[in-house]
Order: C-alpha cells, then structure tokens, then sequence
C-alpha cells in the first residue's frame, strides 16, 4: 500500500516513489572524507542550486504525479521547470537577507506543530512519519523556516504596499457580490514571462510562442504535458493547475477568458500584468449565494500599552501600572483621542486618536474582541490583557448588518481585490529580482 505524506507546501510524496526509476540521482550519505563534490546546475548571485538540491525537489514532484511519469525530452523539461522555481526561491530568500528579515526558532515549532496537527498527528509521530519516507527532520524544519521567511519578506515587499480603496470596494461589490449564484473554475494556466517594460517587439515575439502552443493544443497535444514544458510558472511541474476559484478572485482578463470557456476547453493567448497565458478551463459549478444570519459589528477605540514577546511577569505589571493611570486620566475626563495620540503603543490607530472602525467577530484578539462587544456604548473599559498588551478601550457603538449588505461584505471585497493586486504586484516583484540578478544556468 502506498502511504501518503501532506507537506505544508502542498507536496504530496508517495512512499514507495523510486526517483532513480526516472533519470533522478539519488546521492546516498558518504563520509565526510569521501572526496565527493556536489554538481553546481545553477549560480544565483553569490549562491548556487546544486544537483543533489534539485533531485530531492523532482523527486518529490515525481511522488505527485503518480503514474503520469514523463520520460526522456518531458522529464529534462520538468527538471528545467523545477530549477526555474529553486532559482526564484534563491532571489526571494537572498532579498529577505538583505531586509535583515529572520525567522526565531520559537516561529518553526509553532508552524510544525501545525502542519503535525494538521495531519492528526503528535510531533513524535509526525517526525517518524517524515523519517519513514526518508525525509531529514533539520532539512525539514530549514524548509519551513525557508517558507516562514518567504511568507514574511512577501508581506513586507508585496502586500504591505497593497492599497485598497472605497470606490474599488464598491464596484466589487456591485459587479461580484449582488448574485443570487456562485460560479467557481478550475484551472490550469500555460504562463510565458514577460519581462516589465519589455518593447512590441518582445512582447510579439512570446504572444508567437503562445500562438504556437496553442496550435499543438489545437493538434491534439496534451494540455498538462506542454505546461510540464512551456510554463514559466511554479506550477509547471505540476501539469500548470491553478486550483479552484471563485468569480471575482481573478484578475479581469483571466476571469474574462475563461468565463466563456467549456469544461475541456482552452483559451486564446492572453496578457495580463503577469505575462503571457494559455488557460485551460478543467471543471465550472455554480451553487446559490450563502446568505448568512446578520453581522454584528462594534466601533471601538483604544490605547495600547505594549508589552514585547517573552516579557516576563514583572514587566507585564509594571505595563499594568500605566495602564491603569491612562485609564483614570480617561475617567478623570481626559480626551481619550489626545490621549491615544500622546501615549498609544499601536502606530496603526494612534494618530486616528486610536479609533480602530466598526469590526466584526474573528477580526481582532479574542481577548479585545470579548471585552469590545460586551461593552455598553460610550464605556471606558480595561486595563484588557492580550497577546499584544494592555488595552484601554472604548466602545462607540453596536450595530447589526444585512448578511449580503456592503458595509457587511466589503471586507471580503477588499480581501479579494488585494490577492488580485498581490498576484499582480508579486510578479512584478520577481520579474525586478531576476532582472538584477546573475543568475547562470549549468543544466
């Protein structure tokens, strides 16, 4: 029986997966004296990609695909393609380096422990799990923390430079939110790079390419196996599949290409800010809009006194202290606004006099959350204890929302239009880190 291993990165390995089977070296453990040196397949500034790095990430691939197997000229297209992606993790990896971004070994334990729970498992079960299908515990562990860092120096580089606006809001919500149905895709994409500011010509020219894929598609090739050699994506070595999304998840021009499409159909060339695309269109479903029970939301502000991670109990009551004297100058009748912008902690509400907005549940610590809803209107409340420190709060108002209503929805709505934007922004990102990059491929 084949056992099967969910890793954090979606990588499914099979047990009794052989990569030798398939062109892929296998360096055993040597000693130390061996002489043996590592074959260098790429430089990426002043790192390099070695063979034994890239065969453990085909093999891994190969556990995946189960016994859609390529061979010969298919198999030094999915070496290729997997290469593609160590490189792109290398730039990433060495940007995070330069931003002085790190990852604490209390941040790795959190996050293994819960890929572990995640597949119902202790952490003693879950490292002998990855023992038996041959997979080092510290090379694992350096993995997570390679995805934490990556996770990080996205959110700073990427998605912190992300603004969404009311009117943005607004016209998402009027052209995806207002159906009484839900289409969903499932797609898989051919994508060719194109590089920012690249002229007519080059962009021709990978329009061309695209062009002539599409031809072999139209000749009976086989969709999965040209992204396997084609895609420029990540998830090439994977047949090119996206996954499952919703309407409005999209950017416009992918939502507008396969929105017409037949399960089984391929598009046309497509351009996007990404680059150049081919979409096939695997499954579409539409099911009725959830409608929900009615959203109760509180207004609140506060003034944080902070408290750092790992502080001890001592400085948690010393915290304490001044955060009971912030409170009686509120009582005592001092502006909480000058006060939230004299004495806050939290640099996100401070010089909005410490007003947070109206919020829902599930959007704040539970702790502050707990306390801001059970407040009456106008209250004064605290020193509230939570992960980030003392709050001293104050409630507005209470209020309840229609479930399909804008002000109730535009969370989401902003949700989803930031993701467009981070696809967007992302691949821009990269596209700048290759093209300052030397990267020398030895494949």
């Amino acid at each position: 029986m084949v056992g099967f291993l969910v890793l954090p990165a979606g990588v499914v390995l099979a047990a009794d997966s052989d990569p030798r089977e398939y062109g892929v070296q296998v360096h055993a453990e040597v000693p130390a004296d061996a002489g043996i040196v590592d074959r260098v397949v790429a430089v990426v500034n002043d790192g390099i990609v070695t063979q034994s790095e890239l065969d453990r990430a085909v093999g891994q691939i190969l556990g995946r695909l189960g016994g859609s197997i390529p061979r010969g000229q298919e198999m030094e297209d999915l070496k290729n393609r997997v290469l593609d992606v160590i490189v792109e993790k290398k730039l990433i990896l060495q940007d995070a380096d330069q931003h002085d971004i790190v990852v604490s070994n209390d941040d790795v334990d959190a996050a293994v422990a819960r890929v572990a729970q995640g597949n119902q498992m202790d952490l003693a079960q879950f490292k002998a799990a990855l023992e038996d299908q041959g997979l080092d515990w510290m090379e694992y562990r350096q993995e997570i923390r390679e995805r934490l860092v990556i996770s990080r120096v996205e959110e700073q580089e990427v998605r912190a430079k992300i603004r969404v606006s009311e009117e943005e809001m607004r016209r998402y919500f009027d052209n995806h939110m207002q159906s009484e149905v839900v289409t969903k895709f499932r797609i898989a994409q051919i994508l060719l790079d194109l590089p920012s500011g690249a002229s007519a010509d080059q962009a021709q020219a990978v329009e061309a390419k695209a062009a002539e894929i599409r031809q072999q598609l139209d000749n009976g090739a086989n969709f999965e196996s040209l992204a396997r050699r084609y895609s420029q994506d990540s998830t090439a070595a994977s047949g090119g599949e996206l996954g499952w999304f919703e309407e409005g998840q999209l950017l416009p021009e992918i939502e507008q290409a396969v929105e017409s499409l037949k399960p089984g159909q391929v598009s046309g060339v497509v351009r996007t800010p990404l680059g150049i695309h081919l979409f096939h269109l695997l499954e579409k479903s539409t099911a009725s809009a959830a409608r929900g029970e009615p959203l109760e939301q509180v207004h609140a502000r506060h003034i944080l006194v902070l408290v750092g991670k790992g502080a001890s109990e001592s400085i948690w009551d010393k915290a304490k202290i001044k955060a009971e004297e912030i409170l009686a100058k509120v009582r005592a009748g001092g502006d909480f606004i000058v006060l939230a912008q004299e004495v806050s902690d939290d640099p996100g509400s401070k010089n909005q006099g410490g007003d947070l907005g109206w919020f829902g549940r599930g959007q704040m610590v539970q702790e502050f959350e707990d306390a801001s809803f059970a407040a009456q209107d106008g209250q004064v409340i605290g020193p509230v204890r939570s992960a980030f420190g003392w709050h001293i709060i104050q409630t507005l108002g209470h209020r309840q929302l229609a479930p399909d209503s804008f002000e109730a929805l535009k969370g989401v709505a902003a949700d989803r239009i930031a993701q467009q934007k981070f696809q967007s922004k992302r691949a821009y990102w990269l596209r700048q880190l290759k093209q300052e990059a030397h990267i020398d491929r030895r494949l």
